[in-house]
């Protein structure tokens, strides 16, 4: 496998430092051939994996080797391979039935994969061990578990200076698809800066802009998260990806 790979596996598998990572997101701003390279590594590892095929990724590796002095995709493997490697996955995808190669250009396939409706406000008291003596954010929460998401922000404005209260307000908004007011609540969150809800708020706000349709946004803020150490790294890396 060429540098280029090596550096493209990389960055889909989290493992880049700081600095190598701040750096490849910068050419990917400015290089179109490596955003293709990219969506083609993202696919073809999304088949192996899907399907477990062990034996294909051995053989897509060795393709990159043998190709490995190449710049462009199209020279990452020569044209019979390509057209054999792309018609031994659509075998898999028939078999496996389980591959959606547009799933990547769509913005609202996305924010329904990464938004789960059902989970998200529950991983966030998980991730913070939900601690509060704000009784109207305690109130509120039940109203969202209940999934009264209007009467649960009509409560969680009782308290607008609480930011758990503002996180789980803007959350209960997304539920209910007005966008543009979850924004509001996670940038009130992020404005402070320094607080325990800052990452789930710069997760949620770009999950937000990219239900609105705001790509440029969304990529911005995920490329704040995908510069820190947090829970959220990963997820941002992927989906910087796929927006591109």
């Amino acid at each position: 496998m060429n540098n280029e790979a090596i550096k493209i596996d990389d960055f889909l598998s989290g493992s880049m430092s700081e600095t190598d990572l701040e750096s490849f997101l910068v050419e990917m701003e400015t290089s179109p051939t490596l955003n293709s390279e990219i969506s083609l590594h993202q696919e073809i590892n999304s088949a192996i994996s899907d399907l477990n095929a062990f034996k294909l990724k051995d053989s897509l590796n060795q393709i990159f080797e043998e190709n490995s002095s190449s710049p462009k995709v199209i020279s990452l493997f020569s044209k019979n391979k390509l057209f054999s490697v792309a018609a031994t996955i659509a075998v898999l995808c028939i078999v496996g039935g389980s591959i959606f190669w547009n799933s990547f250009n769509s913005s609202n396939t996305l924010y329904q994969q990464y938004f789960d409706s059902t989970t998200a406000y529950l991983q966030v008291r998980s991730e913070n061990n939900f601690s509060t003596s704000d009784s109207n954010v305690l109130a509120g929460f039940k109203l969202m578990e209940a999934k009264e998401f209007n009467q649960a922000i009509e409560v969680f404005q009782k308290s607008p200076n609480n930011l758990m209260g503002q996180l789980y307000q803007g959350i209960s908004y997304m539920e209910i698809n007005k966008s543009e007011k979850a924004a509001i609540a996670f940038q009130k969150i992020i404005s402070d800066n320094d607080n325990l809800f800052l990452d789930q708020a710069e997760w949620f706000l770009a999950l937000t802009y990219i239900k609105m349709g705001k790509k440029s946004k969304a990529v911005k803020q995920l490329k704040t998260l995908s510069l820190n150490r947090g829970p959220y790294q990963n997820k941002a890396i992927e989906l910087i990806s796929k927006l591109r």
